[in-house]
């Protein structure tokens, strides 16, 4: 009987030291993602405040505070501003800039200022983020366009729009292209619901002129982008808006291949459909 009580209690010290050590290790794992989370956190409030910081620069060395009032010289002088002191390059150099939008204004802002001989390489995401700060600074609303190639497995071309207080009505402006877009006939500036609407009733335009064969001074020509005018998602982070519209001629059913998935594309992009998948015709007022 003693001898088993002795075991018994043996065995239960064991299981008993075995839970403590547990406990601990699962303590300790515990802390540290509280640590790294809190790192994190940390780290993206950080590259949030010196984001703004460097934005803050950047629009006093642009000089667009100055005229800021002027509505369309200022959206255009600051898509201009971020692609002269920029240039689109997915290389080694990219990717060291790029998911730090706090480094990748820091590199405009150098290039502007002289510091930096050559431009920072970046493409149309970055680019666009660092337009979308600039127009916010001045006091803008804005939200991200992301346009989608339906013919190649929704490969993805991003620029921005911007409410026109004027207007009342957002209009395009892409940094990495270069243009805006106006409706042909009337030459009213377009905002993407009216272009994926009806495509050949719009037309892109650069600095000199308008036309698809255009180039900017990169030697983009916008023409490069028709396939990707059937589906746009439209992300309108301040006001919680993230939603998709599509051009009449497009199938909500039609399937494709992403990130090794296939499905509609509400299933492989659910987020952008968040508040809805809708015909470009209900919105092109806006």
């Amino acid at each position: 009987m003693n001898r088993a009580r002795s075991g018994a209690e043996t065995a239960c010290a064991g299981t008993s030291r075995r839970r403590r050590i547990v406990a601990a290790v699962v303590s300790g794992l515990v802390v540290a993602g509280a640590a790294i989370a809190g790192f994190d956190h940390w780290q993206h409030v950080e590259q949030r405040r010196l984001f703004r910081q460097t934005i803050t620069a950047l629009t006093r060395q642009s000089g667009l505070a100055a005229v800021q009032a002027a509505g369309r010289p200022v959206f255009d002088g600051a898509r201009m501003f971020v692609n002269d002191h920029s240039v689109h390059n997915i290389d080694a150099g990219f990717y060291a800039l790029w998911r730090a939008p706090d480094r990748v204004a820091a590199a405009l802002l150098d290039h502007a200022q002289g510091r930096r001989p050559d431009k920072p390489h970046l493409e149309c995401s970055t680019r666009t983020s660092v337009l979308g700060g600039l127009l916010q600074e001045l006091g803008f609303a804005t939200r991200r366009v992301v346009i989608f190639n339906t013919d190649r497995q929704l490969e993805s071309h991003t620029f921005l729009e911007v409410l026109n207080p004027q207007t009342g009505h957002w209009e395009i402006q892409d940094p990495d292209y270069d243009i805006y877009w106006q409706e042909k006939a009337s030459r009213r500036r377009a905002g993407i619901a009216a272009v994926i609407a009806d495509p050949q009733a719009h037309e892109p335009c650069g600095r000199e002129r308008c036309g698809w064969d255009h180039p900017s001074s990169e030697g983009q020509t916008p023409d490069f982008i028709r396939p990707f005018l059937k589906v746009a998602s439209i992300i309108d982070k301040a006001r919680g808006h993230r939603f998709t519209i599509y051009h009449p001629d497009f199938d909500p059913r039609q399937r494709f291949t992403y990130a090794d998935h296939e499905g509609t594309f509400c299933q492989l992009l659910a987020k952008n459909c968040r508040q809805g998948l809708l015909a470009a015709a209900e919105l092109r007022a806006e």
